[in-house]
């Protein structure tokens, strides 16, 4: 009797401990297994696919910047402006601009590039403007999107808008980390604000040029000659 007590009462082994829970939950471990492997095997199939159309749209893209620039070789560069009106430059800003709504991230704001660079060629400047700031909404967060603030920058001075052209520049200054031409956009923002005749906030721009970029080897210089020119101080001293 006291052989069958001491039995009962005996350590059981963690192995017989796993092995009961496996037994008793099997179905439960069998259905979480199945929709793991289910769950990999999508995430793979869906990353793959994912590659395989940005691939696509990259190599459409591609073709596009070929189609546009073998239709400007075929022209004179004094009549760039006439390739608004071309016909094949109208079909394939119609095509770029379906292929942009239809994409997205880079190989969306690259098309909208594309169409700001159109309108530019054609002096179309608030086309272009426009057309940049939509590469830029498209492009998420990378480089591009400095890029094309830039740009859209320079469309707004062809039209004379300099306060929206500063604000332009300011986004390009904002994500100075990832723009390596960050000072030249800092520096055009004090050129306009000294051609505006905002004297002091010019001064206090080509400052902050100094401060932030001092050794740039060209906007730097050059800010410290339009401070000093302005009457400011230079942070560096003289030239």
């Amino acid at each position: 009797m006291a052989k069958e007590n001491s039995g009962k009462n005996a350590p059981v082994k963690m192995s017989d401990k796993i092995n009961g829970f496996i037994q008793r939950n099997r179905k439960i471990l069998v259905i979480c297994l199945i929709a793991i492997v289910a769950g990999t095997a999508c995430f793979i199939v869906g990353f793959v696919v994912r590659d395989r159309i940005q691939e696509k749209a990259w190599n459409t893209v591609e073709e596009y910047i070929t189609r546009y620039d073998a239709i400007k070789a075929s022209v004179y560069l004094s009549d760039h402006i006439a390739l608004i009106n071309m016909p094949d430059v109208i079909k394939l800003k119609d095509e770029l601009a379906e292929f942009a709504r239809k994409n997205s991230g880079f190989p969306s704001a690259r098309a909208h590039s594309i169409i700001a660079e159109i309108y530019e060629d054609a002096h179309n400047w608030p086309e272009a403007e426009k057309s940049w700031l939509d590469a830029a909404k498209a492009a998420g967060k990378n480089y591009f999107v400095p890029v094309s603030y830039f740009r859209a920058a320079l469309a707004a001075e062809e039209q004379g808008k300099l306060t929206e052209a500063i604000g332009y520049y300011e986004e390009c200054v904002n994500m100075k980390d990832i723009f390596p031409a960050a000072p030249r956009a800092m520096f055009s923002i004090a050129r306009l604000q000294e051609t505006q005749g905002q004297n002091t906030a010019a001064i206090l721009s080509y400052q902050n040029l100094l401060l932030q970029w001092p050794y740039d080897p060209f906007w730097t210089r050059l800010a410290q000659s339009r401070i000093i020119a302005l009457g400011g101080d230079s942070i560096f001293g003289g030239l």
